[in-house]
């Protein structure tokens, strides 16, 4: 994960961001990591395992455009000249996965969220797009190639509680990250 927060990396995301679930899907804190652990798509590439967070990942989820999605790619190390991925990739059926990781940090996923909270005063809902408890299709970053579970970098954690505190700021559900997000990520 870069050190810069999300909303400096892609400098014309201009709307609030959203909360949002995925379901089936399970945090993971992954051993070899650069920054050491993730909150964000990387640890989505596991199935739930029983626990609180049976219920899915919890996130926050921003607007961008294309150009900020290539902007992304490029801190997130997404090698884009990988091959395609066909058929039968490994990843669950409801997963799009137009490559393959290669030589990536990340590959991408296109999955389905559950809109929990629009922060937005409407916008999204009046412009047609799904209320809360709707779906929506999201990008989330993989690794696909190290999922051994570890332990975060140092440096890693304050840039973790941040996060974590921005988000339930805005409204995550704070008894979640306590009870998933506090085991791979202690308070500083």
């Amino acid at each position: 994960m870069h050190r810069q927060p999300l909303p400096i990396r892609t400098p014309r995301r201009n709307r609030p961001p959203n909360q949002v679930a995925l379901a089936n899907l399970r945090i993971r804190v992954r051993e070899r990591d650069p920054a050491g652990g993730a909150l964000r798509g990387e640890a989505a590439n596991s199935r739930r395992a029983g626990g609180k967070d049976d219920d899915g990942v919890f996130g926050v989820l921003y607007e961008m455009d294309a150009a900020d999605e290539e902007i992304l790619d490029g801190y997130e190390g997404v090698d884009t000249c990988s091959a395609g991925s066909g058929s039968g990739s490994g990843a669950p059926r409801e997963v799009l996965r137009p490559r393959e990781q290669g030589d990536g940090c990340y590959n991408k996923w296109f999955v389905r969220a559950k809109v929990v909270t629009w922060l937005d005063g409407g916008y999204r809902v009046r412009n047609g797009l799904p209320g809360e408890g709707g779906e929506v299709k999201v990008l989330v970053y993989v690794d696909e190639e190290r999922v051994e579970m570890g332990s975060p970098k140092d440096e890693y954690v304050p840039r973790m509680n941040r996060a974590i505190r921005e988000a339930v700021e805005l409204g995550f559900p704070g008894d979640w990250a306590e009870e998933v997000m506090r085991p791979f990520i202690p308070l500083n």
